[in-house]
């Protein structure tokens, strides 16, 4: 996975999204709230967009200002993801990770 420059909602939130490997996350996002078990879960209000958060910061000056910096750094981040947690954000925008899964890598 490759991941694009960071980004926030510019209220609180501050992530990577992703860039290579975008289309197998949101392929894995889409089956898994078709199931049962995750679907009372799905807030289709917010479309989803791969992503890693990275944190909050709840000052919008601040952010701004963090993105800017971080963005600045041209960093180049590659990973390989071998865990993914599936949190519900709640109504007061804390998150509540209810799943985690390992993933296994097939053999070759």
């Amino acid at each position: 996975m490759t991941f694009e420059n960071f980004s926030s909602d510019e209220k609180s939130y501050l992530w990577l999204p992703v860039d290579e490997g975008c289309s197998v996350i949101q392929k894995m996002h889409d089956v898994l709230y078709q199931s049962p078990l995750f679907s009372p879960f799905l807030r289709p209000e917010f479309p989803y967009t791969p992503h890693i958060t990275v944190g909050q910061i709840h000052n919008q000056q601040a952010m701004l200002s963090t993105l800017k910096v971080l963005n600045s750094k041209q960093l180049q981040i590659h990973a390989e993801i071998d865990t993914v947690s599936i949190e519900h954000i709640l109504d007061n925008d804390d998150s509540d990770e209810f799943f985690q899964i390992t993933l296994f890598r097939p053999k070759k």
